[in-house]
């Protein structure tokens, strides 16, 4: 089951690099600060598939897709995050940074 409010897929996730199921989502961490931003959508979106760690997942694909100049996707996924937590202030803090930082959404 797919979860169709996660941006188009980036990339499949390396096999060699699988992390165990548990795990998707501080890989996608530990890759954006690598600044390897492909690879932490992957496994950001793998994250989210998984449904775990829904919002923290989406606050770090956001990321990710920003940097790969996917500023519409990235503020979808931080919207998203507003959906179900909206006092979420990295969200917020985000949003932010990318209405100063970008054209119209």
């Amino acid at each position: 089951v797919t979860d169709a409010s996660v941006a188009p897929t980036v990339a499949e996730p390396p096999a060699a690099a699988a992390p165990e199921a548990s795990d998707w989502y501080g890989r996608a961490r530990r890759e954006l600060a690598a600044g390897h931003h492909e690879q932490a959508a992957a496994f950001a979106q793998e994250a989210i598939r998984r449904r775990q760690h829904q919002r923290r997942a989406r606050i770090v694909l956001g990321q990710a897709l920003l940097n790969l100049g996917r500023r519409d996707d990235a503020i979808r996924q931080w919207n998203l995050v507003l959906a179900q937590d909206p006092d979420n202030e990295e969200a917020r803090r985000l949003l932010r940074y990318a209405d100063a930082h970008g054209g119209a959404r």
